[in-house]
């Protein structure tokens, strides 16, 4: 029972672990899109401005 206890623990910490690395990929990756975003814009206001 304890050994089945232990398996259902490493078990539950190897995929909280995973989930939390593809969260911090998902936030990375919006980021980088909203860098590129607001870089996008950045440029327009500058055409605009001329």
């Amino acid at each position: 029972m304890t050994e089945l206890l232990k398996n259902i623990k490493t078990l539950f910490f190897s995929y909280m672990s995973i989930i939390v690395l593809l969260f911090f990929a998902v936030l990375q990756s919006s980021q980088e899109k909203y860098d590129n975003a607001n870089a996008q814009l950045h440029d327009i206001e500058k055409l605009i401005s001329v």
